[in-house]
């Protein structure tokens, strides 16, 4: 279910913030530098580099934020561990998704869907004098197989 999925992510990222506690400290860092950047007063309207005259405002402001946080994770080494994690934290659900193992009753239900779709019967005929029509049902048969499919009035698979 989803929230498992989501439980198993939380449990990489917790982990891997276990294993590098520097990268806790890194990622505040970066974290308050940006606020910083983002909540200071700004006395001026413009910035002179060089010879270029840069304009301070919201835009501009939220570039340096990012660029200073980038920065500062990549001086703490602290960058690719983030993208390690984050890599780990999707591809650890997205696989166990798609190779979990199925129930025999999840494959022998796709299996008789597949095959009613091939046949073009769709559910099957449907009797108002038979209930059961259409149905596949799961019974023990003597000399059987234990898996009888049962179609309509007597016709079987």
């Amino acid at each position: 279910y989803k929230t498992n999925y989501a439980q198993i992510a939380l449990g990489v990222v917790v982990l891997g913030f276990l294993a590098k506690p520097s990268a806790l400290l890194g990622l505040a860092l970066a974290a308050a530098t940006a606020c910083g950047l983002l909540t200071a007063p700004v006395s001026r309207r413009f910035i002179v580099i060089g010879g270029a005259r840069i304009p301070i405002n919201n835009t501009s402001r939220a570039l340096a934020a990012t660029a200073s946080a980038i920065v500062v994770l990549v001086l703490f080494r602290v960058l690719l561990w983030l993208a390690l994690i984050s890599c780990l934290a999707l591809l650890l659900p997205l696989a166990h998704m798609a190779l979990r193992p199925r129930t025999l009753a999840a494959k022998y239900n796709a299996a008789t869907d597949e095959v009613r779709s091939l046949w073009g019967s769709g559910t099957g005929a449907r009797d108002p004098e038979d209930p059961e029509a259409g149905t596949v049902a799961t019974s023990a048969s003597p000399g059987g197989d234990g898996l009888t499919a049962r179609r309509g009035r007597g016709n079987s698979m």
